[in-house]
């Protein structure tokens, strides 16, 4: 039968409209799940950070490895460079991007920092040399070099690393997660050679106490001869 006589039929007709609420109602299905898709994943944003050349994406709860790095950065040299006069200011600026779990310790930290560096007249100055981020932990560290210079002006000079794990809240950053500390980056890989070393060095003194208290008994089986 010939498919366009067939259509042109009162059974034809039928047949096709019967088809046409099934794809109506099939594009309607679609376009209520690409709808919902939508709307629980949110509006990605990009922007162009002061910190960095190109362009970053974040949605409202997400936000890609560059953005991480670049508040990792500012963070970093907000952190670094504290004078007594400009310690306050540091400390109300990092306050509000605080995640709750860590607010109040980080809060109890920092007081006790600005009031060190205010009582002792110490300025602490912090030269970056290099940003990482480790995609398995989420943490961005920044490596560099901190100076501590007194009242009396002398310096000194120290290998430091500062390390932020930050994640999105409404499209704003917050800090999960905040240290510093003096050497490299403290990665996975670091933390597992520190923890070998640590077992080396163990072993070693295990060795040690075990072969003095052979010695001993040795010795105290000498003196127990006639």
């Amino acid at each position: 039968m010939n498919l366009k006589t067939f259509l042109t039929t009162w059974r034809g007709t039928r047949l096709e409209n019967q088809y046409q609420r099934w794809a109506i109602a099939g594009l309607v299905f679609s376009n209520i799940v690409v709808g919902l898709a939508a709307f629980g994943r949110g509006e990605t944003v990009v922007v162009i950070p002061p910190d960095l050349a190109g362009k970053i994406a974040i949605s409202r709860s997400d936000g890609d490895r560059d953005y991480q790095q670049a508040w990792a950065f500012f963070l970093a040299q907000l952190l670094g460079n504290v004078t007594p006069g400009n310690a306050d200011v540091v400390k109300k600026a990092v306050e509000p991007l605080l995640a709750p779990a860590i607010y109040r310790e980080t809060v109890r930290v920092l007081t006790e920092q600005v009031e060190s560096i205010k009582r002792d007249r110490v300025s602490l100055r912090f030269e970056p040399r290099e940003i990482k981020f480790e995609q398995a932990t989420g943490k961005a560290f920044v490596e560099g070099f901190s100076v501590v210079s007194g009242a009396a002006g002398k310096e000194e000079r120290n290998p430091r690393t500062y390390e932020f794990m930050i994640k999105v809240r409404n499209y704003r950053p917050v800090i999960e997660h905040i240290d510093n500390y003096v050497g490299p980056a403290r990665t996975m890989t670091e933390l597992e050679r520190l923890e070998r070393a640590e077992e080396g060095k163990q072993r070693v003194e295990q060795k040690r106490l075990e072969a003095i208290g052979t010695l001993s008994t040795h010795d105290k089986t000498e003196e127990a001869k006639p």
